[in-house]
């Protein structure tokens, strides 16, 4: 598997339809509960841009800090965006 088919292929495990991002039990393969938090949210969508330039939904483009961890990972990712894919969460319309 290449880089980019890992890629394609945790973003739909990432995706919106699953409701979040999951943790497994890795010796059942069953889903024990989904992170849903904005800072969890974002990491699709950052992923799917690099990919496809897809633009962060609006929804995301503002930071609202919760917990330690997701929060902290919503401002990584929104730097990596904003370093790397501007024209992703970019709110000029052109």
């Amino acid at each position: 598997m290449t880089d980019m088919e890992w890629l394609r292929a945790l973003r739909q495990r990432w995706s919106a339809e699953n409701e979040g991002v999951a943790v497994v039990n890795v010796v059942t393969g069953q889903v024990r509960e989904r992170l849903t938090d904005q800072g969890y949210a974002i990491l699709p969508s950052a992923l799917a841009c690099a990919l496809d330039g897809t633009p962060v939904p609006e929804t995301l483009k503002a930071f609202e800090p919760t917990l330690y961890y997701p929060s902290t990972l919503y401002l990584l990712a929104k730097s990596l965006l904003g370093e790397k894919y501007p024209q992703c969460v970019s709110s000029a319309v052109p």
